[in-house]
């Protein structure tokens, strides 16, 4: 009886907070910057090192950084875990289609995913120019 308790334990450590869903979408909520900007943060277990999350960031329609007043040259992505400074994750490009992605991966369970425009990649701490924001938790 003990061994089966210790194992609904386990099993429930390793998929909360996820429920053991492979994946949950959440959507990125556009600033006045880019009103017509929009995307979509997919996170899910990751395969390759458990306990972290595999966080899959897509947008839209989201403006050139040089067309913006002021210009910027960069999209970069932070991850702010609940309580703690935000980790860039590195510059999001933007295509033709005005559409990006960009794939990492955190140890954070509940954060907010900020893009912001940056005059450059080598920013150290998020602009206040944020185009796209969301708050990812279960």
């Amino acid at each position: 009886m003990k061994l089966s308790a210790f194992f609904a334990m386990a099993a429930l450590l390793f998929f909360w907070p996820f429920g053991g869903s492979s994946n949950k979408t959440f959507h990125l909520n556009p600033g006045p910057m880019v009103p017509a900007a929009s995307g979509t943060v997919k996170v899910s277990n990751s395969k390759n090192n458990p306990g972290n999350l595999d966080v899959d960031i897509k947008v839209k329609d989201l403006a050139l950084p040089g067309s913006l007043h002021p210009p910027a040259n960069d999209y970069i992505v932070w991850i702010k875990p609940h309580g703690q400074q935000p980790l860039k994750q590195g510059a999001i490009g933007i295509d033709g289609k005005l559409q990006g992605e960009l794939k990492t991966e955190t140890t954070a369970k509940n954060f907010t995913v900020l893009i912001t425009a940056e005059p450059s990649d080598t920013a150290t701490s998020p602009s206040d120019k944020t185009v796209l924001q969301g708050h990812i938790a279960d």
